[in-house]
């Protein structure tokens, strides 16, 4: 089965459902084109990626593992949905996801709904375990990352293929510096949302881009009501 083909099994009753590319059909033989557009525009990105679960389906039956997989996806894609971000594919053991509406970076709402997403995971993590533990299956720990920035679109006549540009890789990199059923976010979206009163900002160290250039990391967490009063 194609990473496409599971993504639709799981996200059947989403709106976020993804298109099945089929290469080889007989019918349609040579057919199968994608264009990547060049206008390049911002946006935000976001990835949530599974932590050591290789080694807990290792043993798994198929349909254990499916299920393991298919709990945690439809789980946060319902999540994405309901702030309007679009999930785009599963990556290993993850999902990468977007937000179009962050293309204009004059409006502050639509950054707030990607920092909100990040949060409603965090938040969600004990739903997530007692959705888990309802089907005998171990709990699920959880890396959030999000950055902001250029892409251009994979694309078909119908339909968005995928996202490419490094913002996506830099959004993978400050991923791995995330703590457990955390989030953090990268420096060119925290420029966009650090003035929004509502979140907690630490810095959280660097990610190394190359050899000449460090890219700065940092945690988000929601102000409790007495950091709001003292601010």
């Amino acid at each position: 089965m194609s990473i496409e083909s599971l993504t639709n099994a799981v996200l059947k009753k989403s709106d976020n459902y993804l298109k099945e590319i089929v290469m080889e059909d007989k019918n349609k033989e040579g057919q199968f084109k994608v264009s990547v557009f060049g206008n390049q525009k911002h946006v935000c990105v976001g990835i949530i990626d599974i932590i050591d679960s290789s080694k807990k389906v290792a043993n798994m039956p198929i349909n254990k593992s499916a299920t393991y997989y298919e709990i945690f996806i439809n789980h946060m894609a319902e999540i994405i949905n309901q702030f309007h971000g679009k999930v785009l594919k599963t990556m290993g053991d993850g999902i990468l996801f977007y937000f179009p509406e962050n293309s204009n970076p004059d409006k502050e709402s639509s950054f707030n709904k990607c920092i909100e997403t990040g949060l409603a995971m965090c938040d969600s993590h004990e739903q997530l375990t007692d959705k888990l533990l309802d089907e005998f299956l171990p709990s699920i720990n959880f890396r959030i990352s999000f950055d902001y920035g250029q892409v251009m679109s994979v694309k078909t006549d119908d339909w968005v293929l995928d996202l490419i540009g490094s913002t996506i890789n830099v959004c993978s990199k400050i991923n791995r510096g995330c703590s457990k059923n955390e989030m953090v976010i990268g420096d060119d979206l925290y420029k966009q949302v650090k003035n929004i009163k509502d979140y907690k900002f630490t810095k959280n160290g660097e990610c190394e881009l190359n050899l000449k250039h460090s890219y700065q990391i940092h945690s988000v967490k929601r102000k409790t009501v007495k950091q709001k009063i003292s601010n």
